[in-house]
């Protein structure tokens, strides 16, 4: 029920500061997880290669098919936790990538192999291990 309480307050936050809302028919997922930094890396590197390499790299490779922002808990039991917000324009758009829950599709594995030099700096940096994810439809 917490973990609700974050994806709503989130989802306002996001559609109100960026003139976004969401339409009828899009599915919204969320994925929560922590960082374990290498070592001599500072959490503000692996944020600003995340917010200004990382996710821009994936939202041009989606073509419009998804929209990606990265969240950070400020309160509440989520409070230091990290996440992102995948926002597909369609359930047809997330089963482009992912047909089934937590199983890709050779659209994405191409996505992710075009992107592998950048991931791989990115993984010098740490890794994002994600603790729970779901997915949510706009009605």
């Amino acid at each position: 029920m917490k973990k609700l309480f974050l994806f709503c307050i989130c989802a306002l936050f996001l559609t109100s500061t960026h003139g976004q809302t969401f339409q009828k028919g899009n599915v919204v997922s969320h994925h929560i997880g922590t960082v374990n930094l290498n070592p001599d890396v500072t959490y503000n590197q692996w944020k600003t290669f995340m917010l200004s390499e990382w996710i821009p790299a994936l939202n041009k490779e989606f073509e419009g098919d998804c929209k990606i922002y990265f969240i950070e808990g400020e309160r509440g039991h989520n409070k230091e936790s990290l996440g992102m917000f995948w926002v597909f324009k369609s359930i047809e758009a997330r089963d482009k990538y992912w047909p089934e829950f937590q199983k890709s599709s050779e659209a994405w594995k191409t996505i992710f192999n075009k992107l592998q030099p950048l991931y791989q700096r990115f993984t010098k940096l740490g890794e994002f291990k994600v603790d729970s994810s779901s997915g949510w439809i706009v009605l």
